[in-house]
């Protein structure tokens, strides 16, 4: 069963330093109840919440695995399979934008930014965050169409408010200023 250590949890049949340092078997940590709300990474030894960690590998969590070859492979195979980038070209492109998006400017820096292209051509257009991608992907490309949305969006309802002969605000909306 499980080891002596202070840190088993469960009864003792789960030890959150996978055996480390108690001897418990790797089968008994493989049991754990999935009411279980919290897992110990093995790289930093600190106790996490579960969506700190990723569902492979189930013992480090997300920040340590990041740090890893492994990671970086990951994402280096992904990034040529998908986008033929290298992981430094994307790492180049990323800080040519500021860790931004190269739209709205968000992303509070982050290096999860997707990597936006013509979908007809496949070629590379730069970084976005996930909503203007997402925009993009909506409007599917089509310049006309984003062109149309910005002259409806300049409107302002002018056109509601030419059909009913007057404006109308939907309640509890916060007024400008």
């Amino acid at each position: 069963m499980g080891g002596d250590c202070e840190r088993s949890r469960l009864g003792g049949s789960y030890c959150l330093v996978l055996g480390n340092h108690c001897g418990c078997s790797t089968d008994s940590l493989l049991s754990m109840k999935s009411t279980t709300t919290k897992r110990f990474c093995k790289v930093c030894h600190r106790e996490k919440k579960l969506h700190l960690f990723y569902s492979t590998p189930k013992f480090t969590c997300k920040s340590c695995y990041k740090k890893t070859d492994a990671y970086q492979n990951q994402r280096d195979r992904y990034l040529r399979s998908k986008y033929g980038l290298t992981g430094l070209e994307y790492e180049t492109l990323l800080r040519w934008g500021g860790y931004k998006c190269w739209i709205c400017g968000g992303g509070s820096g982050s290096k999860n930014l997707a990597v936006d292209h013509n979908h007809r051509s496949g070629i590379i257009r730069g970084l976005l965050c996930k909503r203007c991608n997402g925009v993009l992907a909506r409007m599917m490309d089509d310049v006309s169409l984003l062109r149309e949305a910005v002259y409806y969006l300049e409107q302002n309802g002018g056109s509601v408010t030419d059909i009913l002969g007057r404006e109308v605000v939907v309640p509890d909306t916060p007024g400008e200023g």
